[in-house]
Formats: structure tokens, sequence, C-alpha cells
């Protein structure tokens, strides 16, 4: 919403989310550049003119930190503290990477890589599995089982299982936020606060049906152009309506 390339995306980005109907928004943040004037100056609008609708927050691309110089922990917690000195309570942070699940979806569907894809999955495969970038421990309804195959374990490291189990869940948030006179602190799912079940049982935390599969591999594709544009320079972040 603040690209440089094209100031009409943040006017846009702020009329669409004025005047259309929606449930909730996935706001999806560039963890290589968080914290950004602009960034910060586009959640405080968002904390004024969105008051009413869940918002959950998709901190991306963290398949790119370097164990050596990044910190996936101390990103979370500067993520958190800024939210919270703007104004949401307990917000909903859902850690992942993005491009990684579309690999993963892309080869358990059968899919050919390009030889670049097949080098990256190599990489993210090898570095997934190491408990640094293990995203799952931000999940705490997710639990990594011992009957799990490598593409439901992956699947959970790279936070995307997680995510899915949050956008499943999230009818009962939102049904809470329209309420808000009534429910006094709306439950939500943070690594802090794990209170939204589909069902009580969490379905045992299979996978979602397949049309359900089919509905996120359209998030995916989308959550992955988002990435594209990222890395372009065409935006730092974007809200997604979700019905």
């Amino acid at each position: 919403v603040n690209s440089s390339m094209n100031k009409q995306h943040g006017r846009i980005t702020r009329s669409t989310l004025e005047q259309r109907e929606y449930d909730a928004i996935i706001h999806v943040l560039n963890a290589q550049q968080l914290g950004t004037d602009e960034e910060i100056a586009h959640l405080r609008w968002l904390k004024k003119h969105v008051q009413d609708r869940l918002i959950i927050f998709a901190l991306n691309k963290l398949d790119v930190f370097n164990s050596k110089e990044d910190n996936i922990d101390s990103s979370m917690d500067l993520v958190r503290a800024d939210l919270e000195k703007i104004g949401f309570e307990n917000p909903i942070i859902c850690p992942m990477s993005a491009y990684f699940a579309f690999l993963l979806k892309k080869k358990k569907l059968g899919a050919c890589f390009t030889e670049d894809e097949q080098d990256e999955y190599d990489l993210y495969v090898k570095k997934f599995k190491r408990s640094a970038y293990d995203l799952s421990r931000f999940y705490p309804q997710i639990q990594i089982k011992s009957n799990d195959d490598e593409f439901t374990v992956l699947m959970k490291k790279c936070g995307f299982y997680g995510f899915e189990k949050v956008i499943f869940g999230a009818g009962k948030l939102i049904k809470q936020y329209q309420n808000q006179s009534s429910v006094s602190k709306p439950e939500i799912i943070t690594e802090k606060n794990a209170q939204v079940n589909s069902n009580q049982e969490d379905q045992k935390a299979e996978l979602p049906s397949s049309k359900s599969q089919q509905q996120l591999s359209e998030l995916l594709e989308k959550l992955e152009t988002l990435s594209d544009d990222i890395n372009r320079g065409k935006l730092n972040y974007e809200e997604r309506r979700f019905r």
C-alpha cells in the first residue's frame, strides 16, 4: 500500500477497506522489512478506521532468515511490540514461509519443479528441519505427531499448517468481533493464547478437505503473488479480504 511506483495503491486499499463489506482482514507483513515508517503509519490508519473487524497478521518470508544474523523469536517480539504499541490488543500473528508451503503443496500434487524450485525445495527441507526454523512452536494448538508424514511435518514447521488452522477457526473470532459490545475480550490465537478450535477435538489436526485444500491453494497463490510484488519493490504489505 506504500508503493513508490504507484501511489494509487494506498488510496485504493484504504477506500476498499472503508467502503466494502468483509468479515476479516489478512494483513501480510514482510519479515525482511519490519517497522518501517510507512508500515507503522498504515497500521495506525488501520487501527483507527477498521476497529470492528478481525485482523490476522501473517508474518511471511521467514524462509530468507539467516540464523547467524536473524532471530525469528526477536522478530516476533518486535512485531508484537509494534502492534500492541499501536493499540492492537493480543494481536493474532502467524509466522510462516508461504513460498515453502507453495513448494510443498506443488510437490504433494505431483507438479513438476523447475531446476531453481527443486534447489530451493531441497534447501528449505533441510532448513526447516532445524529447530531454529521450526515455526510450529508459535502455534501451541499444533503438535507434530510421530505418525505425521514428511509433508505434514514440514507444513507444520513452515507455519502454514498453523495458519490454515487459524483461517478455518476464524469464524468463531469473526462472530465475537461482530458482537464486541457483548464480548469483553474476544478469544484469539497467538503463541501466548491458543483458544480457537474448529471443534473440541481439533479434528485431531487432520488436513482440510479437498474443497478446503483448493481454497487454501488459491489463498497460497495470492500470498505468493504478493511475495513476488514485495521482491520487486511494488509494495511492502497488503490487506486481503477474507469472506
